[in-house]
């Protein structure tokens, strides 16, 4: 059970949740639940890169995907930065 708890306590602080001496632990279950939702987080956001990489390449008429739309790293960043907090306040606020 002591390998349990240290991988649990690895595993909270890979994720983006406050911490600190004011901020209340994350149970065993919200810490499974909030790294299921973070590794869909991250997925959703590697598919919305991709989609706006083959975006931008067809709005600038080039193919190669290093020439992708000027926005589209404001638009990614826009992206998981709305969705992290979303998921922070989902967990810590409980």
């Amino acid at each position: 059970m002591h390998d349990m708890n240290l991988a649990l306590d690895a595993l909270r602080r890979a994720m983006p949740y406050a911490q600190g001496p004011a901020v209340k632990k994350l149970s065993k279950m919200n810490t499974l639940l909030l790294a299921r939702n973070y590794i869909l987080l991250l997925t959703r956001t590697l598919d919305e890169l991709r989609r706006l990489l083959v975006a931008g390449a067809d709005v600038t008429g080039m193919s190669s995907r290093r020439h992708a739309h000027p926005d589209v790293q404001e638009a990614l960043r826009s992206f998981v930065v709305r969705d992290l907090n979303a998921e922070h306040h989902r967990y810590v606020l409980r």
